[in-house]
């Protein structure tokens, strides 16, 4: 019998949604990166995880997370995640992803990773 929470895929690292978000986008972004990835096959080592949704970061909207060598509190706004009202609409973090969201996805990709 297979075991049905086995993760297979990269974009099944993004089927629990982390706790927080950097900003309104964040989420926006995380739902797009979830369905981007949904058919590439689970990387085998960890720096292949975080180049992988990096590039796709980069394919979604247009932004570097390694090209923020500091926080930017404000985000940067990115139009086609702009989904109502609110300060942060629409805005994404970069440094919430550096430093939050990627190793987030990394260590879910490791805690699979040391079950099998």
């Amino acid at each position: 019998m297979a075991d049905s929470t086995r993760m297979n895929y990269l974009g099944d690292l993004f089927t629990r949604d982390a706790n927080e978000h950097g900003m309104r986008g964040d989420t926006h972004l995380w739902e797009l990166l979830r369905k981007r990835l949904a058919d590439v096959p689970m990387p085998t080592n960890y720096f292949d995880v975080r180049e992988l949704v990096r590039q796709a970061i980069i394919a979604e909207v247009d932004i570097d997370i390694d090209a923020f060598p500091r926080d930017n509190p404000d985000g940067i706004f990115v139009e086609k995640l702009s989904k109502g009202s609110g300060l942060s609409n629409g805005r994404v973090l970069p440094m919430w992803w550096k430093r939050t969201g990627v190793p987030i996805l990394v260590d879910r990709w490791a805690a699979q990773h040391a079950a099998n």
